[in-house]
């Protein structure tokens, strides 16, 4: 059923951030974009987005202004589909920038242009499960390979891990409105999907016929990090320079074969729980006036439960010690051709 039109045209951002259901929730804007246009909901196909199922070129576009080919290509696309009234579009990349006036300016510039007010969506996660989520991340693409530790210490101070430093100008930009979903045990139960559908106001009826996705971008288990910290220590030892584009296909490559040896079935998860009391320690009074000022709810009252369940959770983190002879064979080998295979590679 198409829902009736408003008078304003608006275009809704999915900004993610990072480690919030991402992957999955484009795949499934993308896979069903013929029903949800149906339903009177636009999701642009542009250029590179429709193979990608994602809008990240489009993104780094609006962060960077150094060239206008995505948009004019989105403007193109949308002109000809006479201007729908209601665009979604999806790119954690968005939430890299979005607190900087200039990212904000260019895009509010481009989609009041086209007449569109921009509503922007995103999840807030609890720092303690999502400084994990991200590590690991890093780890399995060989961006970063330094220790758990290290990456605790620059996380604790980071501008994007503190809530209001990462939203705080988004918020009090009255150009923009704004609606943050706690990213927790009950929303996650609910579907994450779901929450954005119903965050652009899809109707009930149409929610019910759209299919969702196979989770996209598991998290790897504990073998996988440590091989893959292993390799990314020897390739920046090494001083290989390969552009990050070859080595995220290295990398892909490389986590297909761990999941082939059956490395993912128990997922990693570094932090001890002394580390997580204190994330949640240093972010509890920033956390709370963040809380307060969108939901009028204490963060306890969203979160508090999460919370206590992450710090229960045990530490699971690669023991060599505790591997048998061929298991340690197989991950020494493993780690032998990762390096290798990269270090014939070099651009």
């Amino acid at each position: 059923m198409r829902r009736m039109r408003d008078a304003m045209r608006t275009c809704y951002l999915h900004i993610g951030p990072n480690k919030t259901g991402t992957s999955t929730i484009q795949a499934a804007l993308f896979e069903n974009r013929n029903e949800l246009r149906d339903a009177g909901i636009y999701v642009p196909e542009m250029n590179a987005a429709k193979a990608r199922s994602n809008h990240h070129l489009l993104a780094n576009e609006m962060n960077f202004d150094r060239t206008d080919a995505y948009r004019r290509a989105l403007s193109e696309e949308l002109r000809f589909a006479r201007l729908p009234p209601d665009v979604l579009i999806s790119s954690e990349n968005f939430s890299a920038r979005i607190n900087e006036k200039d990212a904000r300016d260019r895009i509010y510039g481009y989609f009041s242009a086209l007449g569109y007010a921009v509503v922007i969506i995103a999840f807030v996660r609890p720092q303690v499960d999502a400084i994990n989520s991200i590590y690991a991340e890093g780890v399995k693409k060989l961006i970063n390979c330094q220790p758990f530790d290290e990456f605790l210490n620059h996380f604790l101070v980071s501008p994007r891990a503190d809530l209001n430093a990462k939203f705080g100008h988004l918020l009090a930009d009255n150009r923009f409105q704004t609606v943050f979903i706690p990213f927790n045990t009950h929303i996650i139960g609910a579907g994450l999907v779901s929450a954005v559908l119903t965050a652009v106001r899809l109707p009930e009826d149409a929610l019910s016929t759209i299919a969702m996705p196979d989770t996209r971008n598991e998290s790897p288990g504990p073998k996988t990090i440590a091989a893959m910290q292993e390799i990314g220590l020897a390739l920046e030892r090494g001083n290989y320079a390969i552009k990050r584009d070859r080595r995220s296909q290295f990398a892909k490559t490389l986590r297909k074969m761990a999941g082939e040896l059956g490395w993912n079935g128990q997922k990693y998860y570094g932090p001890s729980r002394e580390q997580r009391q204190l994330i949640i320690d240093t972010f509890s009074r920033s956390n709370n006036d963040f809380a307060l000022a969108v939901w009028k709810k204490p963060w306890c009252e969203l979160f508090g439960e999460d919370e206590k369940r992450a710090l229960e959770r045990k530490c699971i983190v690669l023991d060599l010690t505790q591997l048998s002879q061929a298991e340690k064979q197989e991950y020494e080998e493993f780690c032998a051709f990762g390096k290798k295979w990269i270090s014939g590679a070099r651009d």
